[in-house]
């Protein structure tokens, strides 16, 4: 964990026995959550309390692999979906399952992404070409989307205010659905390369930051559907993007990329994370391919 000001690590979490697949923090920070994978009988999730530094709960699961874990937006429910195709949710206070869920898909399917509503009362899967919504408290199928592209679903992010669902897939393709009827409100389609969109959040009520296998990330200017910026990391694909709460900066993680000739990713070795300033949006106009100004700061 890095101090955003200082830049300087100010906790590390020492966990033994294997490696992390994924890992995801509470609203509210007090919360950390990991996917630890042994490749035998010990896999579990543990629930760390950050201030502490005490684990809280270790929860061991039969996936075979953890894709994504997620924490409710109030930091009371963890979900992990992967393979076989499954959704987990757990009680973050007394750390018991509250349920598991099939979200509607038969087997030799492959949960790629999930998500909680802000206000946690929905829960989006998505899996290639779809997305499920499920009811939060007890993992009933509720609705189908159909997606306009049969590709995987990486990602899925709400607004912070829950009226978008962004829908990031392969294909370089964004499609955002109003979170009230359900429809699809707009696509963003990454022009050229290689544009398997992986990792995002919305920047305020008007921007889209995501990431991707080129190892660009983009940010997008909802009203237009264009471009606003666009930056390069290092090395590798750009898997994760954040954004601070003010929206002034942003933060992009790699390591790996994908492989087309041996249909396997590869790592770079460059597992630094990166410190952007966005540009404020009136300085920049919709046609733009600006630059997104680096802080000089890798931590």
């Amino acid at each position: 964990m890095w101090d955003a000001k200082s830049r300087q690590v100010i906790d590390q979490f020492d966990i033994p026995g294997g490696d992390f697949t994924d890992a995801d923090i509470s609203n509210d920070g007090r919360l950390v959550a990991v996917s630890v994978d042994t490749s035998q009988a010990e896999d579990r999730v543990e629930i760390w309390d950050s201030i502490k530094r005490e684990l809280l709960h270790r929860a061991p699961h039969d996936f075979d692999y953890i894709e994504q874990i997620r924490f409710s937006r109030d930091g009371a429910r963890l979900l992990a979906v992967g393979s076989p195709p499954q959704v987990v949710v757990w009680d973050t206070t007394t750390g018991k399952e509250v349920y598991r869920s099939d979200a509607g898909f038969g087997p030799g399917e492959q949960f790629k992404s999930a998500s909680f509503s802000p206000d946690g009362s929905r829960l989006a899967v998505g899996f290639v070409g779809k997305v499920h919504l499920l009811d939060a408290e007890s993992g009933r199928l509720l609705q189908e989307l159909v997606l306009p592209h049969r590709h995987n679903v990486p990602e899925l992010i709400f607004s912070e205010n829950g009226k978008r669902l962004a829908v990031l897939q392969g294909g370089g393709v964004a499609t955002l659905y109003n979170a009230v009827t359900w429809k699809i409100v707009q696509s963003l389609v990454v022009e050229s390369g290689d544009g398997t969109l992986r990792g995002g959040v919305f920047v305020g009520d008007d921007c889209l930051a995501t990431g991707s296998d080129d190892g660009r990330f983009r940010l997008w200017r909802l009203i237009s559907g264009k471009i606003l910026a666009s930056a390069v990391i290092a090395e590798g694909a750009c898997s994760n993007v954040a954004a601070s709460a003010d929206g002034k900066f942003l933060v992009t993680g790699g390591g790996w990329r994908w492989d087309n000739a041996t249909r396997e990713f590869q790592r770079t070795g460059d597992y630094d994370l990166s410190l952007w300033r966005a540009p404020a949006i009136g300085d920049v106009g919709d046609d733009s391919r600006n630059g997104i100004p680096k802080t000089d700061e890798r931590m």
